[in-house]
This record gives C-alpha cells, sequence and structure tokens, in this order.
C-alpha cells in the first residue's frame, strides 16, 4: 500500500543481505538475525482495514485507494477477518444470478 513506506519484501532484504555480506559466515548470521525479528520490528504501524460494519463501497473504495487485494476486517481494532477482492466477485455472481433466477 502506498502508506505503508516502511513493509520491505522478505525476498528483498534476503537478496540485500547477499549483496550485503559476501562472507558466508556473516551471511548467516545476518540472515538468523533477520528469521528471528518479529513481524512488529518489519512491518508498517497503523494497519490499513475496514469496519465489520463497513458497506461494500467502502471495501471497494479501500481496496481500490490503497491497491490491495484484501484488507482486514476490524471491530474495536481487533481482526476479526479478511475479505479480498475474490470474495466481492463471488459474492456479487451470486447476487446477479440469484436476481436473474439462475
Amino acid at each position: 500500500s502506498k502508506r505503508s513506506q516502511m513493509i520491505m519484501d522478505p525476498v528483498v532484504m534476503i537478496v540485500q543481505t547477499v549483496d550485503a555480506y559476501s562472507d558466508h559466515k556473516d551471511y548467516a548470521h545476518k540472515l538468523e538475525h533477520l528469521m528471528g525479528m518479529k513481524a512488529s520490528d518489519i512491518g508498517a504501524k497503523g494497519i490499513i482495514g475496514v469496519s465489520v460494519h463497513a458497506d461494500l463501497p467502502e471495501v471497494c473504495r479501500v481496496l481500490g485507494e490503497n491497491h490491495l487485494k484484501k484488507v482486514p476486517v476490524l471491530e474495536d481494532g481487533v481482526i476479526v477477518g479478511v475479505i479480498n477482492r475474490s470474495d466481492i466477485t463471488h459474492f456479487s455472481m451470486e447476487k446477479y444470478l440469484e436476481e436473474r433466477g439462475a
């Protein structure tokens, strides 16, 4: 997402580690350090999410504006689920077919 500048792809972290440490002992040490990190050390603070009470247009807006494929669903700041684009597509097609009597 455009708001999460702090997130780094794990593969990129490992490749940068290989480039920075040509000595295998240093590489193994750095890789061990990376693998021991908590997600909170790497990930962005302030997650992008939608309320359990959000309507479908709001969910689509959040997904689209933030270039996301899925988004956490929050209730009182706690993640209670995840909704993704395929969930929306599936739901929309079911409703469309129901209305058509198919």
